[in-house]
């Protein structure tokens, strides 16, 4: 059974914003201090030393783009891909950092202790492939066209 098309648009706003508003939030304590961020990715070592600050003033910043863009802009399938990107980097330090027993915080909300090692890492996992999935449906769904040029392209 199909859902309706107008029951789909106002879930894929609710999801919008909903995940949107989760990676800004998720990247504010990131962006005030990118050198504390750097120790949390450093201690995922998959990253050479000299990348990481690097690494750690870019990521908390892509995280923000992607989360405002997704919420607020009409480049909502851009803006989800870019989020499903973002996803399965996490997926992917999450899993590798499982699988090597790393006894680390997943640093997906700033600096947080409070959750390390295998119990941390799964929860976070799982909350992220919770994420990726309607990010994937946000991202390959129908959207109408954002402005007139659109419109006339998908009429020839």
């Amino acid at each position: 059974m199909r859902m309706p098309e107008k029951a789909q648009n106002v879930l894929a706003l609710v999801l919008r914003l909903a995940i949107g508003g989760l990676f800004i939030y998720s990247s504010w304590d990131k962006l005030q201090d990118p050198a504390v961020f750097a120790v949390v990715v450093s201690r995922y070592d998959m990253l050479p030393g000299r990348v990481l600050g690097f690494f750690a003033a870019v990521m908390p910043a892509a995280e923000f783009v992607a989360g405002a863009f997704l919420a607020f802009t009409p480049w909502r399938r851009e803006a989800a891909t870019a989020v499903c990107v973002l996803l399965a980097m996490f997926l992917i330090a999450l899993v590798q950092a499982l699988a090597r027993g790393l006894d680390i915080s997943c640093g997906c909300f700033g600096v947080d202790e409070s959750d390390t090692g295998a119990r941390g890492l799964v929860k976070a996992i799982v909350r992220d492939i919770a994420l990726f999935a309607p990010a994937l449906w946000l991202a390959l769904r129908p959207y109408p066209p954002r402005n007139c040029e659109e419109e006339q392209e998908e009429r020839k």
